[in-house]
């Protein structure tokens, strides 16, 4: 009896650890993303603020 207990017990747990780590990696590739995503969006705000100087300092055409 007492070894049944404690089975269902260890299996209660493991279920539970697995259950948060799916949870934990969910939720830290989302975070990836989010990251990735602002990375991209910095990335393209800095070329076009390095276009718009380069036209700014370029002589006019005639």
């Amino acid at each position: 009896m007492w070894l049944n207990i404690i089975g269902s017990i260890i299996i209660l747990v493991i279920v539970v650890l697995t259950i948060r780590g799916i949870i934990r990696d969910k939720n830290s590739s989302k975070l990836k993303h989010t990251i990735q995503n602002n990375k991209e969006k910095r990335n393209s705000e800095i070329k076009k603020e390095t276009e718009e100087v380069k036209r700014k300092q370029r002589p006019p055409e005639m």
